[in-house]
């Protein structure tokens, strides 16, 4: 496998990366352009053969852009970060200001808000627990 100075340069400086997986999958191809067969690469390395040649192939096929993940399948994310944002702004003013008759914001309170001004659809006390939880935000 012959490597460009360009391409021989862009995999040294991903093989020093902080992302381990494209860092070790870097490495593979740079072992494999000094001659290194894909079992000296997966003992050298602590990978499976087979793995040294998916990554190698994967380079071969796509270039530098292939040492990085495709898109995985599954459910997209339905709610944006505009609803994020959305939320955390309600919480930092209290119901009244907002013409809400309440002292203090519910989960349901919030659910409600966002689906009567239409800022989204429908949206589930549990999606809205979910993102105060991974905000470190607690009501009452």
């Amino acid at each position: 496998m012959k490597l460009s100075a360009a391409e021989k340069e862009k995999l040294k400086k991903l093989a020093r990366s902080t992302d381990y997986r494209i860092a070790k999958r870097a490495q593979i191809v740079l072992l494999r352009a000094e001659g290194k067969s894909y079992n000296e690469i997966g003992k050298e390395l602590g990978v499976h053969y087979n793995t040294a040649k998916r990554w190698i192939k994967r380079f071969e096929k796509y270039g530098v852009k292939g040492l990085y993940d495709l898109p995985r399948p599954g459910r997209p994310k339905i709610f944006s970060e505009e609803v994020d944002r959305k939320i955390l702004e309600l919480l930092s003013k209290s119901p009244s200001d907002y013409g809400i008759d309440a002292e203090k914001w519910s989960v349901s309170l919030i659910r409600d808000y966002l689906i009567s001004h239409k800022i989204v659809k429908s949206i589930s006390v549990g999606r809205i627990y979910s993102f105060l939880r991974k905000k470190n935000i607690r009501l009452r």
